[in-house]
């Protein structure tokens, strides 16, 4: 952990006179560090408005959802389909069911940048114009380019929403329901596949489309409803409106109520500026505090270890989380799933798929007390490694030897039901979490814009080349290999991955410095 004399509180005497100046009577800085031991003020309205601004903050997760889903319920449709006027042949299919996935690292990493400049609840509004264009453009789409184009769309915009979401709940939430809040998120998100399989099965795609603009026009308005980041309005210099944010999330109470937390955030804001800067060359210093918004504050960031070791962290998790999501296989489950020559159509087991990984992403909000993050991740992983293994021994066996009207046929979809509750209710849902939680406030929104950006690079990646891959391996041979992949990330996740759940951001940061316990690292707080 960084401590006073490594990372001495520079300039602090100005920075308190400006906090007097717009607040008032504000404590010195002089007083004793945040950290963890400080009690937790727990309380009914607390919790309950920082549940307000999360679910809100979901609305906009519900529409990236829906939008990944997209090319499940189009190439479902469309795919060697005759009857369709824009029926798309597997080559055409391959790059609508990836290309969504193509952009959305383009927008993650400009995510950073557009979330400094207009702040994390300013970006999350003014993002649900894109979003609802996409689904315009597809409803109306009268060529294949014309799909091409709504999903670059799509795409683009599920990017830019990477930085502002994470950083957002990170920064609003109480260390003792952050995790919770956090989870919340995946269940967003897992209520965007189920209303899109729902909705994709009982009506056309086009009608599908224009119907789903509903979520980001809502979304638009409630945006106006809730307070700006506490964290992000300090770092930049609007003091006042900060603490008037602070004191509505928590539990819309007046400024002068919360101004000990509010003192302790600007402390920690200070102190994380002051530990960056003494890691660099005095005269760099001065050129990046001269220039905020250059783009040579992003480059020095290279060259930070507070920066590089959570980011090769995110980078490694999300890498083996993507994979054994099976996030690959989604733009094809209909045509996986009618391969499997199911005794009920296919239309029923994505609607079952949807509720199992809406029921899973809703476990993390009881359980994360009990389990904490890791061991979550780590029980998760195991069973869906197993369970994915189970699939390719399957399609290897008894695939094409059972008879069309045995019972042994549902088997497949108890795997599936199995892989797509375990990955909603751990490893789909961790590595976003961490992306609020691990990163200096100074790189927060660029770090967590980049790990957004690998993650749909990976899931593009595996998208584009499912197809290809299957014809040289096989079905059976996608479940061995992604299977391989799982193993591998659980031997990572056990030996590197972190405990974050119940700690302050404060602490979790100096897991990746060389001050701090190892086996504090690795365990959980008690309850």
């Amino acid at each position: 952990m960084v401590t006073q004399q490594q990372a001495p509180h520079r300039g602090t005497g100005q920075v308190e006179k400006g906090i007097q100046a717009e607040c008032g009577n504000i404590k010195s800085y002089n007083q004793e560090p945040y950290n963890e031991s400080i009690e937790c003020n727990i309380n009914f309205m607390s919790s309950f408005s920082q549940l307000l601004a999360t679910l809100v903050d979901c609305l906009l997760v519900v529409v990236t959802g829906t939008q990944c889903v997209m090319p499940t319920i189009v190439l479902g449709a469309l795919r060697n389909n005759p009857n369709e006027e824009l029926s798309l042949n597997n080559h055409q299919a391959a790059w609508l069911g990836s290309i969504l996935f193509l952009c959305q690292p383009i927008g993650s990493v400009g995510s950073g940048f557009f979330c400094e400049r207009f702040g994390r609840r300013g970006s999350m509004a003014l993002i649900n114009i894109p979003l609802a264009l996409g689904w315009i453009l597809l409803s109306y789409a009268s060529s294949v380019t014309g799909l091409f184009v709504a999903a670059l769309t799509m795409g683009l915009s599920i990017g830019f929403c990477e930085a502002p979401i994470v950083a957002y709940v990170g920064e609003i939430c109480e260390p003792h329901i952050r995790g919770s809040l956090l989870s919340i998120m995946i269940t967003a998100v897992s209520f965007g596949y189920l209303s899109s399989y729902f909705l994709g099965s009982i009506m056309h795609w086009r009608a599908y489309a224009l119907v789903n603009v509903v979520y980001p026009a809502t979304a638009l308005i409630l945006f106006t409803q809730i307070p700006e980041s506490p964290v992000w309005l300090i770092h930049k210099g609007r003091l006042k409106d900060a603490q008037k944010a602070l004191g509505w999330l928590r539990g819309f109470v007046e400024p002068h109520c919360v101004q000990e937390e509010f003192d302790r955030i600007v402390r920690h804001v200070e102190a994380s500026k002051s530990s960056s800067s003494c890691q660099e060359k005095s005269e760099k210093v001065g050129e990046l505090q001269s220039d905020e918004r250059g783009i040579r504050k992003w480059m020095a960031g290279l060259r930070d270890t507070s920066l590089m070791q959570p980011l090769r962290l995110i980078f490694l998790v999300f890498t083996f989380t993507q994979c054994m999501c099976l996030v690959a296989f989604k733009p094809y489950l209909v045509g996986i799933l009618a391969a499997f020559q199911f005794p009920v159509h296919h239309k029923w087991v994505l609607i079952t798929i949807g509720l199992m990984s809406f029921f899973g992403s809703m476990m993390p909000f009881i359980v994360f007390r009990f389990t904490g993050k890791r061991n979550l991740i780590l029980y998760n992983q195991f069973i869906c490694c197993v369970t994915v293994f189970g699939l390719g021994i399957y399609c290897s066996i008894f695939n094409d030897t059972l008879s069309s009207d045995s019972p042994w046929r549902l088997l497949p979809i108890v795997f599936f039901a199995i892989i797509f509750f375990s990955s909603s209710m751990g490893i789909m849902n961790v590595p976003w979490m961490l992306m609020g939680e691990v990163f200096p406030i100074r790189w927060r929104s660029f770090a967590t814009g980049l790990c957004g950006a690998w993650a749909y690079a990976v899931t593009f990646v595996t998208a584009r080349l499912y197809l290809p891959m299957e014809g040289v391996l096989s079905l059976s041979g996608m479940f061995y290999f992604y299977g391989g992949v799982g193993i591998l990330g659980l031997l990572y996740f056990y030996f590197f991955l972190p405990e974050t759940e119940g700690k302050t951001l404060e602490t979790i940061e100096s897991y990746f410095t060389p001050y701090h316990d190892k086996k504090e690292k690795f365990s959980r707080p008690k309850r």
